[in-house]
């Protein structure tokens, strides 16, 4: 192979330089080529490592999200739970205080028979 190098250059030395450029052109190609490839494989890394951090980011948002809910919907059904108890105390309120005006009306009535009743009997 060196005799043939050797003996191209002698012969054409023009050819020679050219094979020889080409030959380097085609090596700094091949470099810059896997430089490429190394660069892209760094970059994808990186793109995967940030979307799952962006990832798990969403997902701890949804988590507050979805906990901010639960937490209104129990305070909602806990305020309603108390109005409904308030309304229930009111209601059984009401009736005691309706049962003790009929009470208080049946003996206002048996007072009220007494007292015609003797007037009746002192006339």
């Amino acid at each position: 192979m060196e005799s043939l190098l050797g003996e191209l250059i002698k012969q054409s030395p023009i050819a020679a330089a050219f094979i020889v450029m080409v030959w380097l052109f085609l090596r700094a190609e091949e470099k810059r080529e896997a430089r490429r490839v190394q660069t892209d494989k760094k970059l994808e890394e990186s793109r995967v490592v940030n979307a799952k951090a962006l990832e798990l980011e969403r997902r701890e948002h949804e988590r507050e999200i979805n906990n901010m809910w639960a937490n209104f919907m129990k305070t909602l059904i806990d305020q309603q739970n108390k109005n409904f108890t308030a309304v229930v105390h009111e209601i059984h309120e009401h009736e005691d205080r309706a049962q003790k005006r009929y009470e208080r009306l049946n003996i206002t009535r048996d007072l009220k028979k007494a007292a015609r009743s003797k007037l009746s009997s002192n006339n």
